[in-house]
């Protein structure tokens, strides 16, 4: 396990990376886990900012896992949960409400192993698209696994959820029924769906840059559900 810090007199994250990037050994077997902790910044922009050096090595070592930590009510809360998200690890902000995997603890050698690299399959031609999180995240000890996506077809199905505890591949099988239509005290659901698609295609757009196809359809989704965002990001 690796570790470093931002400062207030200067951001060095590429630099802090690389660093604890260098302790990683070779075997692959392993999970090498770093925790960033960041404290407020007043040079923002630069923050905002992709490291260079993890985004080279991200494809080569998927066993790397970067917690993100953030203090401060300043800090660049978008790139702290990119990177988590983007290493299948968590984000967590001093000051910010639990949501989804954030306050998980990353797994210690004493305690349960959790499950990693997983995946999402269904059977009875039920197919997964446009699924919240696109990416899933390992899952720790004592944590749970959120999952929002349309269904369009109604019966029996079996979910798959794959993935690997400790060096075994694993298959946890959910036999469940999709009904025609959501019920109505079950409605929330359709707009926890739309709010975390609206903070996916955010984070698109604050990456990426205001894709026009991306704008629109950020400001259609808000609309239909009413879901308040940063005008400044998407008009």
């Amino acid at each position: 396990m690796g570790g470093c810090s931002g400062s207030h007199r200067g951001t060095a994250i590429n630099d802090a990376l690389a660093a604890a990037l260098e302790m990683r050994g070779s075997d692959s077997s392993r999970t090498f886990t770093i925790v960033f902790f960041y404290r407020r910044h007043a040079n923002r922009r630069r923050d905002q900012r992709r490291p260079h050096h993890e985004e080279r090595h991200e494809s080569k070592h998927a066993n790397t896992r970067i917690f993100t930590f953030g203090v401060g009510d300043d800090v660049n809360a978008t790139f702290l949960d990119q990177l988590a998200e983007q290493t299948r690890a968590v984000s967590t902000m001093s000051g910010r409400p639990r949501t989804s995997n954030q306050g998980q603890q990353p797994v210690h050698e004493d305690q349960p192993s959790g499950a990693c690299h997983l995946k999402l399959t269904a059977s009875n031609d039920v197919r997964l698209e446009e699924i919240y999180p696109p990416r899933l995240p390992d899952l720790f000890h004592g944590g749970q696994l959120v999952v929002l996506g349309p269904i369009q077809r109604q019966g029996p199905a079996a979910i798959t959820l794959s993935g690997t505890v400790g060096s075994e591949s694993r298959d946890f099988v959910y036999e469940v029924t999709f009904p025609d239509k959501t019920k109505d005290e079950k409605g929330f659901v359709e707009h926890l769906w739309a709010r975390r698609k609206v903070g996916y295609l955010l984070d698109q757009i604050r990456a990426n840059g205001e894709n026009k196809e991306l704008v629109q359809e950020t400001i259609a989704l808000a609309k239909k559900y009413g879901i308040a965002t940063r005008t400044q990001v998407i008009w």
